[in-house]
């Protein structure tokens, strides 16, 4: 830091006189001149800065300049550098940090607060875990999911299908066919190519062709009962 400076004082020297009274009160005078030339100086000295702190008394009024080379502020009551401060574009529309962070921001209560990023985190947190969408929303690309899918609304449809309400119930086919089902369709037999009588015909039909016939109307059942099984469990059709 630079030294301080001297403060420089006229002296006013004593004037001699061949009349004592007048050169008392010459000397009265140039005391009490010399005493207001020092009060002077030490307000001049100190409003320049040269020994001591500058204080004002009054408003300060820039006239329109520019305040420049000021110090880098240590505490809160200090000037700040516009350097370091947001501080207005050139148009005046806006404010610009200067590509600089801006920290220590509290968190948002009103709608036109600036948003810390811990908090908006957060919030994108809590509309990833539970989201609630009021709205439509429309989804361009894909869209996985690692959780369970529940849909609630009235009205459901896919691939471009116009939504639609849960279908009304159906019962399941009951089995009186007779048959049994092993997971696959058999083969038919053909009937005999001459039998002798019609009962001779009928026997082979019994014996060969109808339990086929049977085991396989039993597992068109089975599957259309299985096909309703999933239609209601996915809710597609009412139980």
């Amino acid at each position: 830091m630079p030294e301080r400076q001297q403060s420089v004082i006229p002296l006013l020297h004593p004037v001699a006189h061949t009349d004592p009274a007048t050169a008392r009160a010459l000397e009265q005078l140039r005391q009490e001149v010399q005493h207001y030339l020092q009060l002077l100086a030490e307000r001049v000295d100190t409003q320049a800065g040269i020994r001591g702190t500058p204080r004002l008394y009054a408003d300060l009024d820039g006239g329109g300049m520019r305040l420049t080379n000021i110090a880098m502020p240590a505490v809160g009551t200090d000037a700040q550098r516009a350097d370091q401060a947001l501080s207005l574009d050139k148009t005046g529309a806006s404010y610009d940090a200067g590509n600089r962070p801006i920290i220590n921001i509290p968190r948002a209560t009103a709608p036109r607060h600036a948003v810390p990023l811990e908090q908006l985190d957060e919030d994108m947190q809590q509309v990833l875990v539970s989201p609630t969408i009021l709205g439509n929303a429309t989804i361009t690309g894909d869209l996985t999911l690692g959780g369970a899918f529940d849909h609630n609304g009235a009205t459901f449809g896919a691939l471009g299908t116009t939504p639609v309400a849960q279908h009304a119930a159906q019962a399941n086919v009951t089995g009186t066919a007779g048959g049994a089902t092993n997971g696959a369709m058999e083969a038919i037999a053909d009937p005999a190519d001459a039998p002798a009588t019609a009962d001779a015909l009928r026997d082979d039909l019994v014996a060969n062709a109808l339990p086929s016939i049977r085991n396989n109307i039993d597992e068109v059942r089975i599957l259309a009962n299985k096909a309703m099984d999933v239609l209601r469990t996915f809710g597609l059709m009412a139980p």
